[in-house]
């Protein structure tokens, strides 16, 4: 199946409303804001913890107000009810709120990640195979990012693979749940399920992955 290395931009921005802008006396607030990614808020709270620490250290200032999200959904509430003054998110989540949240880009970065469509072996032959079928995964939750960057319709490499009409020819059904994604897989319920290089590589470590193809 499909196997694509994407750049992931993580971009940093400044609230820019200011009559939500922090008091003098209140530490400074920055979101963590990765749809899909694996973990939950509370799982976060260690690691949050820790880099609140870090840059207290390092920035001499308080120790800022840290938060995680992972869904579309719990983010955008969250931003409703206050913006924060500094967010690291992830490129599709850029494209997609950018213009409402008026995000501004001051830091990018560029690791290199791998992401991995699987599906059960010998269900999937052709590119058509695909169209108007069930795809789960983390990744679906930016729906620009995965057409626009990560399988867009125009793409040389994967347009030469028959039937190739790009991912907008999917039913998305986004997740972060792994296991059961390939348990669905597992059933024939789900024709096929977008991974990142991580997911991919635990799950095949845990022997999950016996019947599978990518």
């Amino acid at each position: 199946m499909l196997q694509r290395r994407g750049i992931l931009l993580l971009f940093l921005f400044f609230s820019p409303f200011p009559e939500k802008c922090r008091g003098a006396d209140t530490p400074p607030s920055l979101a963590i804001i990765q749809p899909g990614r694996p973990g939950s808020p509370n799982a976060a709270e260690g690691f949050l913890a820790r880099l609140g620490e870090y840059l207290a250290s390092q920035t001499k200032l308080a120790r800022p107000s840290l938060s995680y999200q992972n869904t579309p959904k719990e983010a955008l509430a969250a931003l409703e009810k206050k913006n924060p003054d500094l967010g690291i998110v992830s490129l599709g989540f850029y494209l997609e709120h950018r213009k409402r949240f008026g995000l501004k880009a001051v830091l990018e970065a560029y690791p290199l990640r791998k992401y991995v469509l699987v599906a059960s072996e010998g269900r999937v032959k052709t590119a058509s195979d695909l169209d108007g079928e069930l795809v789960m995964g983390g990744p679906l939750y930016e729906p620009k990012f995965v057409h626009r960057i990560l399988f867009p319709e125009a793409e040389k490499t994967a347009a030469s693979l028959a039937g190739w009409k790009g991912a907008s020819a999917w039913v998305p059904k986004p997740t972060t749940r792994v296991s059961s994604a390939l348990y669905q897989l597992g059933k024939n319920r789900v024709r096929a399920v977008l991974l990142y290089d991580s997911q991919y590589e635990s799950m095949k470590n845990l022997g999950r992955l016996k019947k599978v193809e990518k």
